[in-house]
């Protein structure tokens, strides 16, 4: 785009929005008559569809949305499911669920989430809204602004998406619901509930009601998996090539050689509880107050067992034979060799509380005061955690080491008899590494967080009885204050590593047998699956036991007692304690709005012009500290083992603040009653994500060939997007659309991760080293680190298309019969490809095409429904957040559900539902195909329930 178009643009937007008549601006998503009417009262699929496709009509933006098909009964199963139906959206699953929403190639930190107009703290370190944490019964609508409103929170360059719960003055008196469903688990082959129940009632003359709402969900689910844990760029120099043969056909001077690989089955039950209280009453006539609140508490349970094979440096490699691009193809390894155990819980409490007063001051004027609070907390302890045990082959023989094929469509490690054979005797296990909190130091788990966000707002609507052609002026403020602690805790490395190095004989109780039946069937056909596994609790018990400590003292030769006391010196002990890589970061905005909605006809097609501009001040205060690296040793190959002086770590403050106005103008004209185009203008803008701004730097896990550290940045600007639209809709029958929109969007101040070499000096380094790394002077003592620090850089831009299509029988032999579908095609400069070149440095993660097509029958007292979603191969990570500074890929997915429903009569029915029929798999890997990162099924899940309502 050319400078001074956008410049022009802009211009306009702000003009506009200045001028003496745009005093105003939304003060809430749809026009007044709009919000006040939830769309609740709703029978089946295309009432449904109906009532989503008149928000998209009316709209005066670019807007889609989703409404019930009846009270307390969504979509999908579950919120993002649902949500991954609308054009543009795709989601991303946890234990295969919808957690996380991507909009138009943007991901989750770029799009809002509100509930009922309000933002709720986020449970994870980040701006990202969780979907998984909230019921689907609890929703009786989501509407999906893409296009810049003024009256809404910032934040979304993505889109902003407005869920809507029930309200007691929406429903009838006496409105009572009550729905269960037996959730089965393929996978698992486990059973488990999932209760939903609704009761509505006013009194005092109707001036008064009251809502409450509550549910119960318990799933059980079992996930099989096998990965690599990232790819290493390494000098072919360092390389031991196969003799023989050519090992490395394209001459390449780098290879990439793969780290650590890992096969096995995560055991998880979730179980989620939510109540939700509303309470409704006209003070006076004019004066509507409510109350609403709700609780919600969500655990998640995993344990992991899983085979791994620990390696990632060429030292521990040969006969390597390369690829053409420099892929490993097969090697040999001599490494380690055990069975790991992971707990990774993910316990939250949130909470929320709102007050809404919506005054009619007079009969043109409506204001409406809100203030909302709440906050989240997941408190992390013995739920997390992880510790290995296993042994080491022969370096000195090498009929025992394990040989690595990467030439299917998942890389294995295939183990010579001699191996095999110890994996099946429990007396050769040996300890290993063992901890609570957070894993392998990375911050990936483990991490306790805290957050609260207040926020107040005044919206005022007039609406002149006699203003021609002005519809509406609308005009308002908020404020919040978010504040967000996120403690990594994790034990000091000598409690880590304290029984290191696969030296010390593990008590044959410990080696608990594993059912691995039928584990990865039909992948990787010469994986090793006869692993056994062990309980981390019961371990570090046993390491922390006068047992432990006397195997200890014995096999270091230590006077009895020697390790105890060592032990019980370590602040925390195996919990851990709070490390410097913590971080609190508290933001205040302030924001104020203006818009007018002009509405009239030209030449009998009818016309609605929206201007606004919405004006908002940042302050982000930040706090970390960075870790003091003091010594480094080295007892195996593959670790390496950092020392901190943790008495010096003093946490600083540093603090940031910006101004930004955020234009928006929309036109939409309905050239004949059915054909309606919209075009429209507007500045949107995304914070840095809340990690970014820690003024921290912290180490992750060092190993040969990958001394990463990431670093923080209070002084990043946000990103700010010009946003170009046009949509153009035909309409036609009750629920019948097509439509076409086409978006472009340049984003500035895009935050990149700048790779830095960082030189850490004054550092105690063992000599020698068993490991030769240029990267380590130990003379000098000195370290050469790549550090990770974001930084604003590019300029992105991001062009789509989008495809809708919906339409349904009313007559004839497929009378009931009908369908939905639509496509997006993204293209953007900030995009790396699969296979390409090592140098790009700069791309949006997310960004990729999606498709969905659903397919449903309403006729009499059944409705059915099949979906299909698509998501095409996407960038996840441009940095692998385990291993180097290579990207990660997930690969095209999708996905067929069902849902089948039977009504018995007007208040009952019943129902069978089903996700993820065709047991797809998600799949991974590195910059080129060839880079296996993982495999991961989660299996069909099936439902069987029933629905009342009185």
């Amino acid at each position: 785009m050319k400078a001074g178009y956008r410049k022009t643009l802009l211009a306009c937007c702000i003009t506009s929005a200045l001028s003496p008549l745009a005093l105003a601006q939304e003060a809430q998503p749809q026009d007044q008559a709009a919000q006040d009417a939830e769309v609740i009262e709703v029978r089946g699929i295309r009432r449904s569809l109906s009532e989503a496709q008149d928000i998209k009509r009316s709209a005066p933006g670019v807007v889609d949305a989703i409404s019930a098909e009846d009270l307390g009964k969504f979509p999908d199963t579950n919120i993002a499911e649902s949500l991954q139906r609308i054009p543009g959206i795709a989601i991303d699953r946890n234990g295969g669920e919808g957690q996380f929403v991507t909009v138009r190639g943007f991901g989750p930190s770029f799009n809002t989430v509100l509930v009922n107009g309000r933002r709720i703290v986020s449970e994870t370190g980040g701006r990202e809204f969780s979907f998984d944490l909230y019921p689907a019964e609890l929703i009786s609508g989501a509407e999906i602004y893409k296009t810049g409103v003024a009256s809404l929170q910032e934040g979304g360059i993505g889109a902003t998406v407005n869920l809507k719960t029930a309200r007691p003055f929406s429903l009838a008196d006496g409105t009572m619901l009550f729905s269960g469903k037996a959730l089965y688990d393929d996978n698992s082959e486990e059973t488990t509930p999932q209760l939903f129940g609704l009761y509505s009632t006013s009194f005092n003359d109707g001036a008064t009601g009251f809502l409450i709402s509550g549910s119960y969900q318990n799933r059980k689910s079992q996930e099989d998996f096998t990965n690599t844990n990232g790819w290493l760029p390494t000098d072919v120099e360092n390389i031991n090539f196969a003799e023989g043969v050519d090992a490395n056909p394209g001459n390449v001077t780098t290879a990439f050689i793969p780290r650590e690989t890992q096969t096995g089955r995560r055991l998880q039950e979730r179980e989620r509880m939510n109540v939700q209280a509303v309470f409704q009453h006209y003070l006076k006539d004019e004066l509507l107050l409510t109350v609403d609140g709700f609780y919600n508490k969500f655990d998640v349970n995993s344990n992991a067992t899983m085979l791994g094979s620990w390696y990632g440096t060429p030292a521990a490699t040969s006969n390597v034979i390369l690829n053409e691009n420099g892929t490993v193809l097969e090697q040999d390894i001599s490494s380690e060799v055990g069975i790991l155990n992971r707990l990774e819980g993910r316990p939250t409490e949130t909470r929320a509380i709102g007050f809404n007063l919506k005054w009619l001051a007079t009969d043109e004027l409506t204001t409406v005061f809100d203030f909302g609070y709440s906050d989240s907390e997941a408190k992390q302890g013995t739920g997390n955690g992880q510790a290995v045990m296993g042994f080491t082959d022969d370096p000195n023989d090498p009929t025992d080491d394990f040989h690595f094929d990467n030439y299917g469509s998942e890389a294995q490690v295939i183990y010579p008899e001699a191996i095999v054979n110890r994996l099946l005797d429990k007396d050769s296990y040996r300890s290993h590494v063992a901890q609570y909190g957070d894993q392998a130091g990375d911050g990936t788990g483990g991490n306790s967080v805290e957050a609260s966000i207040y926020q107040f707002a005044i919206d005022n609507v007039y609406e002149p009885y006699d203003g021609g052609m002005l519809r509406n002026i609308k005009f308002g403020a908020n404020y919040s204050k978010e504040d967000k602690t996120v403690d990594i805790v994790r034990p000091s490395f000598d409690v880590f590593c304290q029984y290191c190095f696969f030296g010390i004989d593990v008590p044959n109780e410990l080696v608990l047998d594993f059912d691995t039946s039928g584990l990865l069937d039909g992948v990787s056909p010469d994986t090793f699956r006869d692993i056994y596994s062990f309980n981390l609790n019961d371990y570090i018990g046993w390491q922390t036991s006068a047992e432990g400590f006397a195997a200890r003292d014995e096999y270091y030769g230590l006077e009895s007692g020697t390790s105890q006391a060592f032990y019980e010196a370590q602040p925390g002990g195996f919990l851990g304690t709070r490390q410097p890589d913590s971080y609190e970061v508290s933001e205040t905005i302030f924001a104020a709005y203006a818009d007018m909605l002009f509405e009239g006809s030209l030449k009998d097609m009818e016309w609605k012009l929206n201007t606004g501009a919405r004006l908002v001040y940042t302050k982000d205060e930040a706090t970390g500290s960075q870790q003091n690296l003091v010594s480094l040793s080295q007892t195996t190959a593959t670790q390496y083992n950092p020392g901190f002086d943790t008495s010096s770590n003093e946490f600083q403050s540093e603090s940031n603040d910006y101004l930004k106005l955020l234009p928006n103008i929309s036109f939409t004209i309905n050239p004949t009653e059915d054909f309606v185009v919209r075009l429209a203008v507007s500045e949107t803008m995304t914070r840095p994500e809340l990690k970014d701004l820690a003024p921290r730097l912290s180490y992750l896990d060092l190993r040969p060939g990958s001394l990463n550290a990431v670093a923080g940045n209070v002084n990043l600007k946000p990103y700010t997007s010009i946003n170009l639209d046009a949509s153009f809709e035909y309409y036609w029958g009750e629920i019948n659309y097509v439509s076409l929109a086409l978006f472009q969007k340049e984003v500035q101040n895009f935050i990149v991760t700048d790779n830095e070499v960082v030189t850490i000096s004054d550092v105690d380094i063992q000599q020698p080293l068993i490991s030769a790394d240029a990267a380590i002077d130990a003379n000098a003592g000195t370290i050469d680190f790549n550090v990770q620090r974001p930084l604003n850089s590019e300029t992105a831009d991001v062009k789509g298309m989008e495809l809708a299509a919906q339409y349904a029988f009313d007559s004839g032999v497929l009378e009931g019969l009908g369908f939905s579908a639509n496509a997006t095609f993204l293209d953007s400069n900030a995009e790396i490809a699969s296979n390409s070149d090592v140098s790009t440095l700069f791309a949006i993660p997310g960004l990729g095409n999606s498709m969905n097509a659903t397919m449903f029958y309403e006729k009499g007292p059944i409705e059915a429904r099949i979906s299909w979603s698509n998501r095409d191969e996407f960038l996840e990570y441009l940095i692998n957040p385990k291993a180097g500074v290579e990207p990660v890929f997930t690969e095209e997915f999708s996905q067929v559900d069902f849902q089948l429903t039977y009504r018995i009569n007007d208040d009952f029915s019943v129902f069978v539902e089903g996700t993820n029929i065709t047991d797809e798999a998600i799949r991974k890997h590195g910059r080129y195909d060839e880079q296996f990162i993982l495999y991961r099924n989660t299996g069909p899940r099936y439902a069987l329930g029933f629905r009342g309502q009185f």
